[in-house]
């Protein structure tokens, strides 16, 4: 199964949020901002059944207050409904995959953040904390669960599940120390049981068995002309299924310009991770590049491995690759992404091909096709599922 260490440039300092991607509509006091978007996804599998999958309705809505000058409120929810399970032969599907599919409504992002003192500001709530310097690819990115019913079909930054902490966030010149306690224990949700993304076939396995306990998180991270670095320290717990044991992680991640080159790495030290009852320590590192030297493209290469100190458990491999293309005035864009898995990359491989065009200011057309492949679990159970997938978005 793919696990959360296996999944644009992802900032450090994730305190600072851009403003200047909220569309905000003002109060007669000045200080409301709302967004959303309602949003028709549709999904036809093209291999194994020949089927629609999908027939979803999906909204969000996300509304920030500022008070005191300094401090605010935000609070963010979504919800969804499909109708493909009513359309269909609602017998057909396993209780699991209906109550995870057929809808959901979750409180997002839910927090008061604002400053103590000029130098000191504090976040309290539930909230994305975003580690690393990668754009598909994980590995000091630990403080939030993924969404992971649906492996390869969204990108990383759609994936993270906020989760309840406190951050405290203390500034010295070009320098962020950032304090995280973690009350709120919460693990990336998998592939339900009868579900097309489901490797086990029709093996169920239950992960019941979750820890209670705060996790707890530190990292200073430093931005400066041409270049940025980090350094990571938690201990959490692991976010994998059956595995939850309790580790330590020491990592560090840093970015580096040259002309239209971008060049990212990532290093991560896992102490006390669990094998039966064996334990053992991981090594994990990732280099890649990003070019952007061509007029309205840009192109991405990542690699991954992940070495463990324990006999029986080989080092795993990860690529990814992406490519951006613009025109149209920047209206309509087309992707390509490709995840490879395995030292010679045969293990399993996600490609997902798709294109953006806006419509309007508020409506977004989305058009692609997803194909799947691989000869080792999980991804040769995946096999099955291409899919052509569509979505018709209108935010406000």
């Amino acid at each position: 199964m793919l696990n959360a260490d296996e999944l644009d440039i992802l900032d450090s300092f994730d305190a600072i949020e851009d403003s200047t991607a909220i569309k905000s509509a003002e109060s007669k006091d000045g200080f409301l901002e709302q967004n959303g978007y309602v949003a028709f996804q549709s999904v036809y599998n093209t291999d194994k059944k020949r089927e629609f999958k999908r027939a979803r309705i999906k909204g969000e809505l996300e509304l920030r207050k500022r008070f005191f000058n300094s401090w605010r409120i935000a609070v963010s929810a979504t919800g969804y409904y499909d109708s493909i399970y009513s359309l269909n032969d609602r017998g057909e599907y396993k209780s699991e995959t209906l109550k995870d599919f057929e809808s959901e409504i979750e409180l997002k992002e839910a927090y008061v953040q604002g400053s103590i003192l000029p130098s000191l500001d504090i976040k309290i709530g539930r909230q994305i904390a975003a580690w690393g310097k990668s754009d598909n690819l994980r590995v000091t990115d630990m403080l939030n669960p993924l969404d992971m019913r649906e492996p390869g079909m969204i990108d990383i930054e759609d994936l993270r599940l906020p989760t309840a902490m406190a951050k405290i966030d203390y500034y010295i010149g070009k320098w962020d120390i950032s304090l995280f306690a973690i009350p709120e224990v919460r693990f990336s949700k998998l592939p339900p049981f009868g579900s097309d993304f489901y490797p086990f076939g029709d093996i169920k396995i239950s992960d019941t068995d979750k820890p209670k306990g705060a996790q707890f998180a530190a990292a200073l991270s430093g931005n400066f002309e041409g270049w940025d670095i980090a350094f990571y320290g938690a201990n959490l717990y692991r976010d994998e299924l059956l595995s939850h044991e309790r580790f330590d992680m020491l990592g560090s991640a840093a970015a580096f310009a040259f002309g239209d080159w971008l060049i990212k790495s990532e290093a991560a030290y896992l102490s006390d991770l669990k094998n039966a009852n064996e334990k053992f320590d991981r090594f994990d590192a990732l280099i890649g590049a990003e070019y952007a030297g061509i007029n309205d493209a840009t192109f991405s290469i990542e690699a991954v491995l992940r070495d463990p100190t324990i006999d029986g458990e080989k080092t795993a491999y990860s690529y990814a690759a992406r490519s951006t293309y613009k025109m149209l005035n920047e209206r309509a864009n087309i992707n390509l992404l490709v995840m490879l898995y395995g030292k010679k990359a045969d293990d399993g491989a996600v490609y997902r091909l798709w294109g953006e065009y806006d419509l309007k200011d508020s409506l977004k057309a989305k058009l692609g096709y997803a194909l799947y492949d691989g000869k080792e679990l999980p991804y040769s159970a995946f096999k099955q599922n291409d899919r052509i997938f569509a979505e018709l978005k209108f935010s406000f």
